[in-house]
């Protein structure tokens, strides 16, 4: 690798981090800003859930523009939105001032993914994709890693407001390396139009999407909202197919949407998020409900998974180009799978050393299978489409994990509320329906010991965190297991359908 490709590999992952820290971190910062702001836990949520839903609704567009409007141009304008929203959400005087700031970062990072993707994708050789595409997805697991440590240092030392301060002189770095090292050629497509009703109608069925799975866990699947929304979405959705394959410029063109060398990495890359989300969540709880863990040392206690998936994301690309995608993604789903397995055998005398091979495990997992297939993907779209492909890999990794997520959250809620009636009659415990109530949201992670206790008299007080305890593993069980089932689908998917010649074909064909 030459001194160019260097300097090009370090702006993009500075960019890279940009994205993956703020998330994390963010997310430890959550009870200091609340405090802060002398806010509730429902309204604060939408700082991490405002970002999330404007990422999720304007990527695919992003990346349509990106490959349309030239993804150097976009790149800095994405930078500048980004940056700036962050300076705004640094200053912010009230609850309402941040949320709004965190929505313009979210749209200002869903350009700046795929700006990312389609630079690093025209920047190297069909060769050296794997381990490019590695080196990036490398540099996510690394801000993953270390954002709750940055982000509870921060909050405890000096203040949350720094989180999203430190984004403007890292972006001035960035803007700096890239205009310095970026040479890719940048022009406008002319013969091309905005696909304005594809926007909207993906971009508002991806919203409604994301926010009835985001809250379905508290309204329940039944609910008027949820079943509107999820109806709402279904409408949307299937009209923006309709409306693609009618409009010349479409904003996912048709051959893209049919090229299953694209759409299997993509399906699959579905199937693989739902564990890691599931352990970004469950894990945590673990933590804290049995071992005692603050919030910050539970985000920090993620930190093994996330530096060996650092550490292997370079690697699987030279594994790629000597083996292929289909043996790696294969055996991405069955490590991923593997230990999602291992977390559901985690018991009351579990500690945090029971932890670590599960995590090491998912870490090879999630470095082999991200990378892996995103190449997969990217590779076997268009060089002129990296961008677009960039941005539907990384939807369909988000909407797959948040659906997978949903599911398991309603097995987890589901046996948790029976095995609690089931503990407590076995223990011969009466219990009012406001006391079995405090036990659920403790169990689903809406309640502290505190308040769980108060509700019962201090003699009971051991019998009642027991049952809790107990009702809290039998739903990590199921949850687990459900995510690890449709990790190893996943796989065995890959082992079946995803085929090396395809892509090698398609990578020539792009030359």
């Amino acid at each position: 690798m030459n001194r160019h490709l260097v300097i090009i590999f370090t702006a993009m992952g500075i960019g890279v981090l940009l994205l993956a820290m703020d998330i994390s971190a963010m997310n430890v910062a959550l009870s200091g800003i609340e405090k802060h702001f002398n806010s509730d836990l429902s309204t604060i949520e939408w700082v991490i859930n405002g970002y999330l839903l404007a990422f999720s609704m304007f990527i695919v567009t992003g990346g349509r523009l990106a490959d349309m409007f030239g993804r150097k141009r976009l790149f800095f304008i994405a930078l500048f939105i980004f940056s700036g929203a962050s300076l705004l959400g640094g200053l912010a005087q009230s609850d309402t001032w941040l949320i709004s700031a965190r929505v313009i970062q979210g749209l200002g990072a869903a350009i700046l993914w795929p700006c990312i993707i389609g630079i690093i994708n025209a920047s190297v050789s069909d060769k050296n994709r794997g381990i490019a595409m590695g080196l990036i997805l490398g540099s996510a697991g690394l801000g993953q890693s270390i954002g709750p440590i940055t982000g509870g240092a921060f909050t405890e030392l000096l203040s949350w407001r720094w989180i999203l301060l430190l984004n403007v002189p890292l972006g001035l770095i960035t803007a700096g390396l890239t205009y310095y090292s970026v040479k890719i050629k940048d022009t406008k497509i002319l013969d091309e139009k905005i696909d304005y009703a594809g926007i909207a109608t993906l971009s508002l069925g991806l919203v409604s999407l994301m926010y009835a799975l985001n809250q379905s866990p508290f309204w329940g699947w039944t609910s008027p909202y949820t079943i509107v929304l999820l109806a709402l979405s279904v409408i949307l959705i299937l009209s923006f197919l309709a409306i693609e394959r009618r409009v010349p410029s479409a904003l996912v063109p048709t051959d893209l949407m049919n090229d299953m060398a694209f759409m299997i990495p993509c399906f699959v890359i579905a199937l693989l998020s739902p564990a890691f989300f599931g352990v970004l969540l469950y894990l945590p709880q673990f933590m804290q409900k049995f071992l005692g863990f603050s919030s910050l040392k539970s985000g920090i206690g993620l930190v093994p998974s996330m530096i060996v998936w650092a550490l292997v994301s370079p690697f699987a690309g030279k594994l790629y180009n000597h083996y292929g995608p289909r043996i790696l993604s294969c055996t991405a789903g069955i490590l991923i799978g593997l230990a999602a397995f291992l977390f559901s055998l985690l018991h009351v005398e579990s500690n945090y050393m029971s932890l670590i091979p599960g995590q090491i495990i998912l870490g090879i997992g999630l470095g082999i299978g991200f990378s892996t297939l995103t190449t997969a993907a990217i590779g076997s779209a268009n060089e002129s489409r990296s961008s677009l492909a960039g941005g539907l890999v990384y939807m369909f990794q988000i909407g797959g994990g948040a659906l997978g997520l949903a599911i398991s959250t309603t097995i987890f809620t589901a046996d948790g509320k029976r095995s609690i009636g089931g503990l407590l009659d076995i223990a011969g415990i009466t219990a009012s329906e406001g006391q079995k109530s405090a036990m659920e949201n403790f169990v689903s992670g809406l309640g502290s010991k505190s308040d769980l206790l108060k509700e019962f008299s201090p003699q009971l007080s051991d019998k009642i965190i027991s049952i809790v305890h107990d009702s809290y593993l039998f739903g990590l069980h199921d949850a687990m297991l459900f995510v690890s089932a449709i990790a190893i689908v996943g796989g065995v998917i890959s082992l079946f359908f995803i085929r090396n010649q395809d892509v090698k074909i398609n990578q020539k064909a792009t030359r």
